[in-house]
């Protein structure tokens, strides 16, 4: 299991470290989350990237990601250490890494059609049918257009800033996988540190 979630930092603090194309990879809140973990080996259930954007004369921090029954969607990342404190790890890719392209291909991505059978097709495919199927190629997947799930559009996204990070196919690649190759950077928490176990 990976476990290098060290650095606990408040959130005002750990914004300023966080750069375009870095991961967020977040441990579990609810039962699917700690199965995804539990499956994957890791500690991590879910995976989206940080950009930073120009809005209303200041610079704000954003989460781009895909989010399961939803789609993709762009939030303040303040609002989601608020919601979720303590529970967000910032990884970063190594250099060479072109953040800025990565980002732009994962603003591409959520804007992709997503639904339940993309879902439904990932779940099964890291619980059952991998042991019967080879899982699809990522050439497969784009040129059959299907939506992809949050580590999947997190490990495209990343290769488009050149930089793959990991030799498993997108298709079966789990949000702990994202966090093998690249550097563990800190724990942002809103208001208070408090450990989490």
């Amino acid at each position: 299991m990976h476990r290098a979630w060290n650095t606990p930092m408040l959130y005002a603090d750990a914004r300023r470290l966080i750069r375009n194309g870095d991961f967020a990879l977040c441990r579990p809140t609810s039962m699917m989350g700690r199965l995804i973990a539990r499956k994957s080996k890791s500690g991590h259930s879910h995976a989206g990237m940080f950009f930073w954007d120009f809005v209303a004369g200041h610079d704000r921090l954003y989460l781009a990601e895909q989010i399961q029954w939803i789609g993709g969607r762009r939030v303040p990342f303040s609002g989601q250490v608020k919601a979720y404190s303590g529970l967000y790890d910032v990884y970063r890719p190594p250099e060479p890494y072109d953040g800025e392209a990565a980002v732009s291909e994962m603003l591409t991505i959520i804007g992709r059609r997503y639904g339940r059978a993309a879902l439904i097709r990932a779940a099964l495919q890291h619980t059952v049918l991998d042991r019967f199927f080879p899982p699809l190629s990522n050439e497969e997947v784009l040129r059959r257009g299907l939506p992809q799930v949050c580590s999947q559009a997190t490990a495209e996204a990343s290769r488009a800033g050149g930089f793959d990070p990991s030799p498993k196919p997108d298709s079966v690649t789990e949000p702990g996988d994202l966090a093998v190759l690249t550097k563990y950077i800190c724990t942002p928490y809103w208001k208070k540190i408090v450990r989490i176990a």
